[in-house]
């Protein structure tokens, strides 16, 4: 009776602990999509990284080499998520949004930057005093694409 007992803690134990028992097989880090850049989107023209983030009242993200596999940032988009609490929002959704751009020096971009910008890094600012969801569009340089260093 101990032993079944004992075996059946183990067992418990191993089912509870392992990721490999009860995983469907996909990432419990979001998709290719959301935490890098996919094989195939490494094979077009203008890498993209595309994400959406959370931002606190007067906090910010920057993007750099580091979280998004890029070296070098050509454009931006960046807009507020629609939510039914924030009208406002569907009619301007850059609303409390700052976006910088910086290489050498630092740069204020709109929300939706298209030229080729060749930046280090983009920060996404919340200048408002609520939360809010930010969907992410940036697309740019990897080594060896696009004859990048």
């Amino acid at each position: 009776m101990l032993l079944a007992a004992l075996s059946l803690t183990a067992l418990s134990f191993l089912t509870g602990c392992s990721d490999q028992i009860t995983s469907t097989g996909e990432s419990m880090s979001g998709n290719m999509e959301n935490s890098g850049i996919s094989q195939a989107e490494r094979q077009i023209d203008r890498p993209l990284f595309k994400t959406q983030i959370r931002l606190k009242p007067f906090r910010s993200y920057t993007f750099n080499l580091s979280n998004t596999g890029l070296n070098l940032f050509n454009s931006v988009k960046a807009e507020r998520i629609y939510s039914a609490a924030d009208d406002d929002i569907f009619n301007d959704p850059c609303k409390d949004l700052r976006i910088i751009g910086s290489s050498n020096e630092k740069v204020e971009l709109s929300c939706n930057s298209s030229s080729k910008l060749d930046l280090k890094e983009v920060t996404v600012v919340n200048t408002g005093s609520s939360m809010f969801d930010v969907d992410v569009v940036l697309t740019g340089k990897i080594n060896g694409v696009n004859g990048s260093k």
